[in-house]
């Protein structure tokens, strides 16, 4: 796509989903339904991402899914919303008409801890299984 017509996106939506652990590497477990490993998002490459959306004055709509990927068969990751908050701050600098951030992680302390921003946070309830069927 060439610059000027990137710069002119009205739409975006995407997911992503990292790993509970970023600092703590785990092996990847491969579920039956799909036909390939499930590999989370690098974290470490967000931070650039956002900073692209950033740049984009035109947006009118912007749907982000923020997921976290625990391939243990207990959840065992922090759940003070340490990870989901630093993902969370990067959002702040994008700008769009119709905004909203759904987080598949309950979001009580996250929210008083990031305050206001641009846009919706909406907590997403999924039900996850764990792929080895442990």
């Amino acid at each position: 796509m060439l610059p000027h017509r990137f710069r002119q996106l009205r739409r975006i939506q995407f997911s992503t989903a990292f790993e509970c652990m970023p600092d703590k590497p785990l092996p990847n477990i491969r579920n039956p339904r799909v036909t390939e490993w499930q590999i989370s998002d690098n974290i470490g490459q967000w931070p650039g991402a956002y900073k692209v959306f950033a740049c984009l004055d035109h947006l009118e709509f912007v749907r982000v899914v923020i997921a976290l990927r625990c391939p243990l068969a207990v959840h065992s990751h922090p759940t003070d919303g340490t990870l989901v908050l630093s993902v969370l701050q990067h959002l702040r600098a994008i700008r769009a008409l119709d905004f909203e951030v759904m987080v598949a992680e309950p979001l009580e302390d996250v929210r008083q801890r990031l305050g206001p921003t641009p846009f919706r946070l909406l907590e997403r309830r999924i039900e996850v299984r764990n792929p080895a069927g442990c």
